[in-house]
């Protein structure tokens, strides 16, 4: 059963009872069309009552999310260029983005304002990460710098000549992945503040990264060849390419989604989604709708086979399953 998500079934490739697929979405459930320009990032709360996106000219807009419904809470403009990325805190209180301006705004998504601006970066603002304490985040930059800070200000320690990419902060806040300008990972272990002894290396130029819920496995999109690799953390090597998506020239953000992270969502160069079953290698949905590059996706952390899109076209797609969508036990 290939697109079953349960942790309590059992893999069955040859079995012949009839596949559930309330994990994977089909159709497209909302057109959100309140950007203007091209949309580049976007994340979901990790309570699901939000859905944040920023754009190629500095705007951010969020919704209020319900099960079947978005609605327009904020619209504005964050930064003096591009946003980069956008992050809530793990208790959803807070949001952090970046941008080509080089700020890091901090703001409150229940009411939409701007809690602190911080000026720390002398070049774009690439990407964020919060611990799991609410209070600390790590930011990298083009500038070779990775800040670890809190929501006051204060900074805690700068790594130098590091032109970062992507990064991303294990479930247990011990672990920092980083994604530099190289052919390759690095690990930093934040409790030591220091590099491990972990560099996994690629052959290609990676460009974006994303962690499975218990941080075992790294997803890592490369430019060029198109591929997808799955990268498993402890033995530093891949264990899963996918590839059926378009990827030459952009930045394309995948990520892992399901209860046990057994999805992988993808946007492409041909304005379509991917969705695949990393476990097995196994393509499983291809979405059409968008007119433009997918950017990015996001999974809905709360309601079963939701995905996010973000795209060239100006628009945000909410992909879902008309028939099984609904709302994940705690």
């Amino acid at each position: 059963n290939i697109h079953n998500n349960n942790n309590n079934q059992e893999w069955d490739l040859l079995s012949d009872h009839k596949c559930e697929s309330d994990g994977v979405p089909h159709n497209i459930l909302h057109v959100l069309e309140e950007h203007t320009d091209e949309v580049w990032c976007l994340a979901y709360s990790p309570n699901g009552k939000f859905l944040a996106a920023g754009s190629k000219d500095g705007a951010i807009a969020i919704w209020n999310v319900s099960e079947n419904d978005y609605k327009i809470a904020h619209r504005f403009t964050a930064h003096q260029g591009s946003v980069a990325f956008v992050s809530f805190s793990p208790d959803s209180q807070l949001f952090l983005s970046g941008g080509s301006d080089g700020a890091l705004r901090l703001f409150d998504p229940q009411n939409g304002t701007a809690v602190r601006t911080f000026s720390v970066h002398s070049n774009s603002v690439t990407c964020g990460a919060w611990l799991p304490d609410n209070l600390h985040f790590v930011s990298g930059s083009v500038d070779k710098t990775m800040i670890l800070m809190d929501i006051n200000g204060h900074e805690s320690h700068k790594w130098t000549d590091i032109p970062v990419h992507d990064l991303k902060i294990s479930s247990d806040g011990s672990l920092l992945i980083v994604l530099p300008f190289e052919k390759h990972i690095l690990i930093y272990d934040l409790n030591k503040l220091e590099e491990k002894e972990v560099k996994i290396e690629s052959e290609g130029l990676m460009t974006s990264i994303d962690l499975s819920k218990d941080s075992s496995n790294i997803l890592v999109n490369m430019n060029d060849s198109g591929k997808i690799h799955i990268f498993d953390l402890e033995n530093r090597k891949i264990c899963k390419t996918l590839q059926s998506h378009i990827q030459k020239k952009f930045v394309i953000r995948s990520a892992f989604g399901g209860m046990s992270s057994t999805f992988v969502a993808s946007g492409s160069e041909d304005a379509k989604v991917y969705v695949w079953n990393h476990k097995v290698g196994t393509l499983l949905s291809t979405l059409e709708g968008h007119y433009g590059i997918v950017n990015a996706v996001c999974w809905n952390p709360v309601v079963s086979g939701v995905l996010a899109s973000a795209s060239d076209d100006h628009t945000i797609r909410i992909w879902g399953n008309v028939k099984r969508s609904r709302v994940q036990p705690e």
